[in-house]
């Protein structure tokens, strides 16, 4: 009787240590999942660095003659060495933007993304005409799944500007506030390019 209830206390006992154990990894896990991270993000796969003042535009627009004037984001990505190849999505979120940048298109964006050795390897260009901070018109995409990540660093200079050519005195002291995300899709097999 004695040896049986030592066997019965000895298997409670472990069945504690190990439920112990997994809940603590589990917290561990979940911390380190949602902690706050404000400049870099690893997601195990990728690697993503804001360089130069984070990822979000805010502030009153000045207007200007071209894009280099303005406002600049960079962004640098790439593929860990563990990871498959990944395609890329790039947005800018607005958040708010006054009436009159979105009445014309002197309110400008362009992406310029350039590889490791320094050669430009993607660009596009668009306006702000027609968006706003409501649900469905508040996204603009700088980056489809056109473009694909591999384990060379990518480096994505992100610029907002106000054309002077293009804007009138109806522009003076307006706002715009947005901030910039990424998204990536794993993928295997071949890509043709």
């Amino acid at each position: 009787m004695n040896m049986k209830k030592q066997v019965l206390y000895t298997i409670v006992l472990v069945l504690c240590i190990a439920l112990i154990t997994i809940s603590g990894t589990y917290a561990f896990f979940m911390f380190s999942i949602n902690g706050n991270a404000p400049s870099n993000t690893d997601s195990s796969n990728f690697e993503i660095s804001y360089v130069g003042g984070g990822s979000t535009f805010n502030g009153t627009l000045d207007l200007v003659t071209n894009r280099n004037d303005g406002y600049k984001k960079t962004l640098k990505i790439k593929t860990l060495n563990s990871s498959v190849n990944a395609k890329l999505n790039l947005y800018l979120q607005i958040e708010s933007i006054s009436a009159e940048l979105a009445a014309g298109d002197a309110f400008k964006w362009e992406v310029y993304g350039y590889n490791s050795s320094s050669q430009q390897v993607y660009s596009k260009t668009g306006t702000f005409k027609n968006y706003s901070a409501n649900s469905g018109s508040n996204i603009i995409n700088l980056v489809n799944y056109d473009y694909t990540l591999t384990n060379d660093e990518t480096t994505f200079d992100i610029y907002l500007w106000l054309d002077i050519a293009k804007a009138g005195n109806e522009v003076m002291g307006s706002t715009f506030t947005g901030h910039i995300a990424a998204r990536t899709e794993q993928f295997t097999g071949i890509v043709k390019q």
